[in-house]
């Protein structure tokens, strides 16, 4: 285990501030988890729908499936929506 995490387990904050002083990656770092919480909203909208999805990873999207698609997100209140600026 302390090879895996490079310290104790359960000392994440410690592992932050060393991978920030190294510039290193943390134990848990951004992209896992943001593929870990991905799949999970993908299987509530598998289970909401009933039915099996093709997902395609590089595009994170649903192939074919604009019911699917549109269950990603949801209407934002303007003021708190992100606007191009043009």
């Amino acid at each position: 285990v302390v090879k895996l995490y490079g310290g104790e387990p359960g000392d994440h904050m410690r592992n932050f501030f060393d991978a920030i002083k190294s510039r290193g990656k943390p134990i848990s770092d951004v992209e896992t988890h943001h593929r870990t919480m991905t799949t999970c909203h993908l299987c509530n909208i598998a289970l909401m729908l009933g039915r099996e999805l093709r997902w395609d990873p590089q595009a994170e999207k649903f192939e074919g499936d604009e019911q699917a698609t549109q269950l990603m997100s949801r209407p934002r209140r303007e003021e708190y929506s992100w606007k191009a600026t043009t």
